[in-house]
């Protein structure tokens, strides 16, 4: 069925490859990732297939199903297969590692401005319960270099500090943070490093054997496509006897199981759940390095250019110089804006800015809080079905509005 509405002409060729609404400009990926429509047909074959014999389903045929998954994710993000689990998002992840792990009073648990709200809150309750202290690396925005990032989070150090949980790809201001540099570095002073690679996979070249950092949680239906409910975790050999879920259901802790080792064992069984988005994680791999030309890795390199080309067709506009590194972006890009006069913020405010573009001129485009109100930064995303024609609206937008 063709798709006849006031923005498809907006958008790339790609498009006919998503359900998305072409009524709006969706400038939004990186919030909650967008399926394509062969995978979401695929995902409703896999739950018949659960509803026509629920038992035989998750009794006899989900193991290998799960584990065909989990191999081509494997090589994907270049990790040892024994070493990651099927997680339903990377919150739950991060809640996992921090809950699981023992502190003592006085400890240190380093994070930065630009943490993920909920995993913040996840570090302050864990430290409360253990009289343990937060401390939070104001990392500049825009960050000059690299090295920047690297030396203002080792001025925080200090003999108490125990823990490093810091993003890959931030989510309020899009930076690609050298987590390959920086996981070195404090692993070498012995201090665990816990990161949440929420964007990371399927916008960066990941790979996670090449740093190995204690661990690493990341989801697969921002970047990577899947289906909402997807993501894995990873933590290193000598980390994994203390790790456990959230929850304690069938699967013994203690045990290997099949092709599960102890560890993974232990997240093999999270209830009774809909496990279509962990066995569709690997369809969607092999689908999208059919889709596009060199795959994946010409997806990544395509929205990062076209990211790059946002930012300029966007700073330009709004009169920002922007001096990020090209390496330091990667499918997002942020921009300050002008401040909110707002007052109250409740939980899951959304700006009055946000609303204007969505509902006045079909634009979904986030904006974010930073680093903290009334201090506003625009959020823009780039996949292959956008184009730049779609930035170049939105930049005409503002240009009037603001």
């Amino acid at each position: 069925m063709k798709k006849n509405n006031s923005f498809l002409n907006t958008y790339s060729r790609y498009i006919k490859y998503w359900s998305i609404d072409t009524n709006y400009i969706f400038l939004n990926h990186g919030s909650f990732g967008a399926t394509p429509i062969e995978i979401l047909k695929k995902q409703q074959i896999i739950r018949n297939q659960l509803e026509n014999e629920p038992v035989k389903f998750f009794i006899r045929d989900i193991e290998e199903q799960l584990f065909i998954s989990k191999k081509k994710l494997a090589k994907f993000i270049n990790a040892d297969v024994k070493d990651i689990a099927f997680i339903p998002n990377a919150t739950y992840g991060v809640n996992s590692v921090l809950k699981s792990l023992t502190f003592r009073k006085g400890d240190e648990l380093l994070t930065t401005n630009h943490e993920y709200h909920s995993c913040k809150n996840t570090l302050d309750l864990v430290a409360k319960k253990n009289n343990s202290k937060v401390v939070v690396a104001n990392i500049p925005f825009p960050p000059k270099s690299e090295n920047e990032v690297i030396e203002t989070l080792l001025k925080y150090v200090t003999k108490k500090t125990r823990l490093l949980l810091i993003d890959h790809v931030t989510s309020p201001t899009g930076l690609v943070f050298p987590i390959e540099k920086i996981t070195k570095e404090f692993e070498s002073r012995g201090i665990n490093v816990l990161v949440d690679g929420a964007h990371a996979a399927g916008m960066v070249d990941l790979k996670i054997n090449k740093f190995k950092p204690s661990y690493y949680t990341g989801n697969c239906h921002k970047w990577l496509c899947t289906p909402k409910g997807s993501a894995f975790l990873y933590v290193r050999k000598d980390k994994q006897k203390n790790i456990y879920p959230l929850i304690t259901t069938y699967s013994d802790p203690q045990f290997e199981k099949g092709k599960w080792t102890v560890f993974q064992n232990r997240f093999y069984w999270l209830g009774t759940i809909d496990v279509s988005p962990f066995i569709c994680v690997g369809h969607t791999i092999d689908y999208l390095n059919k889709l596009y030309p060199n795959g994946l890795k010409g997806i990544i390199e395509h929205n990062h250019s076209l990211a790059i080309q946002a930012r300029n067709v966007l700073s330009k506009a709004l009169k920002i110089d922007l001096p990020i590194p090209d390496n330091m972006i990667g499918s997002l890009v942020s921009l300050p804006i002008t401040d909110t006069k707002r007052k109250i913020f409740p939980s899951f405010y959304i700006d009055d800015l946000q609303n204007k573009l969505f509902y006045d001129y079909k634009i979904e485009v986030p904006i974010m809080f930073f680093p903290n109100p009334p201090k506003r930064v625009i959020r823009v995303s780039a996949q292959i079905y956008n184009s730049i024609k779609q930035y170049e609206i939105l930049k005409d937008i503002l240009i009037d509005i603001m």
